[in-house]
């Protein structure tokens, strides 16, 4: 089989050195340095790991493949407008994690370590940006049909887990006799104000969601189509990401003024699906259309870097 530069790429082993490489280049182009964005860029490094570390454990790629980690850490540079945000820094890595966490107990219906430890790492996403509760029904239709896990043990673990981090919180301000903090931070879940309303976006955030929105597509249609050559266990895997990027997309729209977190929530969720087909086809239309997708993201980068 005819190797082009697609494949010889996917599947070199200084694929992701190389990325990270690019990935520092363009944190020092956005000034990361003079803004002190210390903590924001060891939770980026952090987040790359974990998603080398989601591709690796769970065999998402069924030859030897970088490209789920390369796709995730290309896609979160062209959001270099958000690399400030200490919230979405955290709320990234926690996500990542906890569905690291939660594809452990695939069905397994008494894996209420592995659910209870994934809830926690939401729970934990959720102190940052309280928004990501949103997500509890996506993740237990995820536990319900993709993953087969659900029983009374993981649903109760799930709860378990989410409650953890504020019962902390609540021991802490107990301490202080205050507990109007922690009333306060779940006020917003309760605004569901100017939904559909993208002038709250610049161009920048709508360019940038559309190009990811599309990568979304192409990466679900070429995996529906290829999705028998994998394992039923991958498949399902995959019909989580397929999940995740379908209602970020649609959250975006119903509510844009919580672009920071879902956009990287969809980024998550899309690294797989796009580097299952960077990584796993071999034509010639393919192979432009790799040339074209990494032409694009620079651009966009550049784009981005300019505002």
């Amino acid at each position: 089989m005819k190797k082009y530069l697609q494949n010889k790429i996917a599947e070199s082993k200084l694929a992701l050195p190389l990325t990270m490489v690019y990935a520092g280049i363009i944190w020092l182009l956005s000034g990361f340095i003079s803004g002190q964005w210390w903590l924001q860029f060891g939770c980026f490094v952090l987040a790359a790991f974990l998603m080398m570390e989601l591709n690796t454990i769970h065999a998402l790629i069924r030859i030897y493949s970088r490209m789920v980690s390369c796709v995730f850490v290309v896609l979160l540079c062209m959001l270099c407008f958000l690399f400030p945000s200490i919230p979405g820094a955290i709320t990234q890595v926690c996500i990542i994690a906890a569905m690291m966490l939660l594809f452990n107990g695939y069905q397994d219906k008494l894996s209420s370590g592995w659910t209870y430890y994934s809830f926690l790492m939401t729970g934990i996403a959720s102190l940052a940006t309280v928004h990501v509760l949103y997500y509890l029904p996506i993740l237990w239709i995820v536990i319900i049909f993709q993953l087969q896990s659900f029983s009374w043990r993981t649903y109760t673990a799930s709860l378990l887990g989410i409650a953890t981090p504020y019962w902390f919180w609540s021991c802490w301000l107990g301490w202080h006799e205050d507990f109007t903090p922690l009333a306060d931070h779940f006020v917003p879940l309760g605004d569901f104000s100017l939904p559909f309303d993208l002038s709250l976006l610049t161009s920048h955030h709508l360019v940038t969601f559309g190009y990811v929105v599309l990568l979304a597509l192409v990466g679900t249609v070429h995996y529906i189509r290829k999705h028998h050559d994998d394992k039923i266990r991958i498949r399902l895997l995959y019909g989580a990401f397929m999940w995740m990027s379908l209602m970020s997309t649609v959250f975006i729209f119903l509510q844009p003024q919580h672009y920071d977190m879902l956009i990287r929530i969809l980024i998550i969720s899309t690294a797989p699906l796009l580097g299952h087909f960077l990584a796993l086809t071999h034509t010639r239309l393919t192979n432009i259309a790799f040339i074209v997708i990494v032409a694009a993201t620079l651009i966009i980068t550049g784009y981005n870097l300019w505002m």
